[in-house]
């Protein structure tokens, strides 16, 4: 038959296969004439449609014995005999075209898989598409890809003399198809994706050598115990090579080849001139769908062939997400652009959509693009005219009503912030025109010392958080926590509280006595320090005031204690360098006192020192930091006190900000010393180093008011002076005459 003929069976085919019983003959008289022969094609494809079961098109239920691992009904006659240097000892599947066992091979000694040709297929055509099976897998060299060792031919008894090909191809052991692999090891979405890259790999390499396979699908892709997938069944593949012997292979019937859940639209219309690697993309993608959400893209099955084409050919399958609401976003794209039924719009090849799965993988901007809001829409009212108009006046009427309640809801309701009450006493979440939404309290003056904000990244502002800080006050609701409030539902309750624990507290402190219900926060801050958690995270400043030590802590949206480093001393507050990716901090040294360190006039008595550390996720620190540089993961990169000494009695603890004028905020912060004498400040900006930016002080015009005061050239960061024996305190106290 020629493929002009052929192209009129099946359009008739088509044409009556739309048509009721009693409407056919009719259709039949008319479409077809005196062409007798046409008419008999035609009523043999109807007969062969009407034939087919109901649940066609539904995989089929995999037993315990199927597939794989299943053994015939009836004792297959080659069992215990040998095939050239194969003892075959088992039958692991049977398909159309053969039957694969388990083989043991001679030499070298190991186990295959010995594909031979099924008993009663004998034509010349069959024989050839067989024997091309292994002339193709022999030319692909892949891990993913089953190899062929060695392709031949057997005669005996059982085929009645007559030539049966065979060939023996790599064994996978402990297969199962990708499916049951997935679902038994109930892999989540990034290692299904992970391992279906592999796949695509393999599919791929088939392209370069020419080949497009036609009937991928999951029990073609099979999954070692390893883990490792396997390509299998190139039998039905077609090489896009111009041989001749190969174009005869086209099937002069341009019969439907392959599995038709995952066929491509065009591959559905049975012509071969249509086909190529971007049909193969097409099943890739109707396995991924399956693999992601186990479902087929279609509901295709209860219909006749021709009905189950049409819909494969022209409706929009069902978007993932409306099954696993995790697959919404970049996978969805990514799946409904290998199913695009305009092959021009699919990802050109398997390495391109391996290429941009491994791109959502490693968290990098995909290549497909969704389809935007106006095309998604065009397509949703050309499907539902008359939904469209009904619905299209019930919106328009109430647009009004919606706008106007939503902008008093956003203007009113709408979390924006929070604010902490001057006396310390309050915490409010506020609304965008300042509207007080909600209000946690404390019994005591600065009971409350911290308020923030949390958003998740990539979350709407129902999962924000609103962060509160208590002091160690026993009759606070929470003493010395700091704890984490739902935006949205119950305010009241916490979604998680965290404070130092027993168990947190350094030996030396509990020596002491010290236990961990004096500590209490003292400062959050909001800021993205650690780059391997997305989004900001709380760093917290935990202090016990009463002896001087501190905890600088860092939670993750969680409640998850990311890193934790100890202070011998009060930490006054915390600045981020987002560049060098330096956590500076202000604190006081309650190491020794100045009188220690040999000053013994001043009257002040510990150092005010600033240090740099650089934060690591996991780190959880069980002693103090060093005063000194170290090379410790987290140890100070610097550690400077602030001179002179008697600095500390004139001036209030330092503040941390950005700095003013040019400055890179990202590289240099502002050093701010609030006076305790007069009403004004010094302050300097300081860069990554610790050291002072030229050009950066500011003095406030009042300090050359007070009397006595020393020249602010004094104030600067220095080394923090070593801490002086009691042998050289008498003698420095000799030297100096005192008493």
């Amino acid at each position: 038959m020629t493929p002009e003929r052929w192209q009129r069976v099946q359009e008739r085919f088509h044409e009556a296969a739309g048509l009721g019983p009693e409407e056919r003959g009719a259709f039949l008289n008319d479409a077809c004439g005196d062409d007798a022969v046409l008419r008999a094609e035609v009523e043999s494809l109807l007969a062969c449609d009407e034939e087919a079961p109901a649940d066609f098109m539904r995989p089929p239920e995999r037993g315990p014995e199927a597939d794989l691992g299943g053994e015939p009904e009836a004792p297959d006659p080659l069992i215990g005999t040998r095939i050239s240097r194969y003892h075959i000892q088992k039958v692991i599947a049977a398909g159309g075209m053969g039957t694969v066992y388990e083989a043991e091979q001679d030499n070298p000694k190991r186990i295959v898989a010995l594909k031979v040709m099924r008993a009663g297929v004998t034509s010349r055509v069959a024989l050839r598409h067989f024997e091309r099976e292994a002339q193709i897998l022999a030319r692909l060299r892949h891990p993913n890809i089953a190899q062929v060792f060695e392709a031949g031919t057997h005669s005996d008894a059982s085929t009645g003399g007559s030539a049966v090909p065979y060939f023996a191809m790599e064994y996978v052991p402990d297969a199962l198809t990708i499916d049951q692999y997935v679902k038994g090891k109930q892999l989540d979405v990034r290692e299904r994706l992970e391992l279906f890259a592999q796949v695509c790999d393999a599919v791929h390499h088939g392209h370069q050598k020419g080949i497009i396979h036609r009937d991928l699908k999951p029990g073609n892709v099979l999954v070692d115990s390893s883990g490792l997938p396997k390509v299998i069944d190139f039998g039905v593949a077609r090489s896009t090579d111009s041989d001749v012997a190969v174009t005869t292979m086209r099937t002069d019937a341009s019969q439907l080849i392959g599995t038709l859940q995952y066929m491509s639209p065009e591959q559905c219309d049975a012509d071969p001139h249509e086909l190529d690697i971007r049909s193969d993309v097409y099943s890739l993608g109707a396995v991924l769908y399956e693999l992601l959400t186990g479902e087929l893209p279609y509901d295709a099955g209860g219909g006749t062939i021709y009905k189950a084409a049409k819909v494969i050919k022209e409706c929009t399958p069902q978007r993932p997400s409306s099954i696993n609401h995790k697959l919404r976003g970049d996978v969805e794209t990514i799946v409904l652009k290998a199913l695009e039924k305009d092959r021009t719009k699919r990802y050109q090849s398997a390495a391109d959509f391996a290429r941009d799965i491994r791109h959502y993988l490693n968290r990098e901007p995909i290549e497909a693009k969704r389809p935007t809001v106006w095309a998604r829409s065009v397509r949703w009212v050309a499907q539902h005219p008359i939904t469209v108009t009904a619905s299209g006046c019930l919106v328009l009427a109430m647009l009004t009503v919606i706008a106007t309640t939503t902008s008093i809801w956003y203007l009113r309701m709408r979390p924006y912030d929070m604010e902490l009450g001057t006396d310390g006493r309050e915490a409010r979440l506020v609304s965008v025109a300042g509207h007080i939404v909600h209000r946690w309290r404390a019994e005591r003056e600065n009971g409350i010392t911290a308020a923030e904000l949390l958003s998740p990244p990539g979350e709407s502002s129902s999962g924000s958080l609103a962060v509160i800080g208590y002091s160690a006050a026993a009759d606070n609701p929470y003493p010395g926590a700091v704890c984490a409030f739902p935006v949205v539902g119950n305010r009241d309750r916490p979604a998680w509280c965290r404070h130092i624990e027993e168990a947190d507290v350094l030996p030396s402190l509990r020596e002491r006595g010290i236990g961990h219900d004096g500590f209490g926060v003292h400062r959050c801050k909001l800021i993205d320090v650690l780059q391997e958690t997305p989004g900001e995270e709380i760093v917290v400043l935990h202090d016990y005031s009463s002896v001087g030590v501190s905890a600088i802590r860092i939670y993750d949206h969680y409640g998850r204690v990311l890193f934790q480093a100890w202070h011998n001393g009060s930490i006054i507050d915390v600045y981020w360098m987002s560049e060098p990716k330096l956590l500076v901090a202000s604190a006081f040294n309650n190491e020794a006192k100045w009188p220690q360190r040999g000053y013994p006039d001043v009257h002040d008595p510990y150092p005010i020192v600033l240090f740099a550390i650089r934060p690591v996720s996991g780190f959880l620190g069980a002693r103090y930091l060093h005063s000194e540089p170290t090379r410790d993961p987290v140890g100070p990169l610097w550690y400077k006190c602030l001179l002179p000494p008697n600095a500390s009695e004139l001036l209030h603890g330092p503040v941390l900000g950005a700095p003013e004028r040019t400055l890179s905020p990202s590289r240099y912060l502002f050093l701010t010393l609030p006076a305790r004498v007069f009403n004004g400040r010094i302050g300097w900006a300081i860069d990554e180093h610790g050291e002072e930016a030229l050009g950066s002080r500011i003095v406030s015009a009042r300090y050359s008011l007070v009397e006595g005061l020393p020249d602010t050239e004094q104030f600067r960061l220095g080394p923090l002076p070593p801490i002086v024996s009691g042998t050289e305190r008498a003698e420095q106290k000799s030297e100096r005459g005192d008493p």
